[in-house]
């Protein structure tokens, strides 16, 4: 998923299974207009960075998964100084098209990753299991593709403040309606 953040409904069993009111983009789709601009960073996206540096270990020499990845903006790059694997999934392909060439970025769904058991000693998820109905089995593969003794780290917002917040989708279909964007602009 776009973490990520990561979409949502529509068109993946992670997706929550509600349809969208009238009006509504699904998650997939909101992202997806939101990939050329999606690395600009928020005020929402910096707050999360901060709680998120707090709480990781340094990733040298670590085989990190970024589930959820969007872009792949927050996966560090391999080598001598960061991970000795760093892999990102996100369900959203226009997301994962933004990739630098250097990134090792796969299509998956966040309940069923494409990914081997015990294959990662850190692993994340940023502001994506809002978009899932169900967490728990999103958080049953996290677990699946740690490794014994390793890491995983979810973040995202908790329900009674979500309850004023709009989802993606949501706030995209508003203002593409209202002429205030056009598909595919996020200022």
């Amino acid at each position: 998923m776009s973490g990520t953040g990561g979409p949502g409904r529509g068109g993946s069993s992670a997706l929550a299974a509600t349809a969208p009111e009238p009006g509504d983009l699904s998650p997939v789709e909101a992202f997806g207009r939101w990939a050329p601009t999606y690395d600009r960073e928020t005020p929402l996206s910096l707050l999360e960075e901060r709680l998120f540096r707090s709480l990781a270990p340094t990733p040298r020499r670590l085989r990190v998964l970024d589930a959820g990845c969007g872009t792949g903006r927050r996966l560090p790059p391999e080598g001598d100084e960061g991970p000795s694997l760093a892999v990102g999934v996100d369900l959203v392909r226009a997301m994962l098209s933004r990739r630098r060439p250097s990134q090792r970025l796969v299509q998956g769904d966040l309940l069923s990753l494409p990914l081997k058991a015990g294959a990662f000693d850190l692993v994340w998820c940023r502001l994506t299991l809002g978009f899932v109905d169900d967490p728990e089995p999103a958080f049953a593969e996290l677990g699946r593709v740690t490794r014994p003794g390793g890491t995983v780290i979810v973040t995202d917002l908790h329900p009674e403040c979500a309850a004023g917040h709009v989802r993606i989708g949501r706030l995209d279909a508003r203002l593409v309606g209202q002429g205030l964007l056009r598909g595919g602009d996020r200022r």
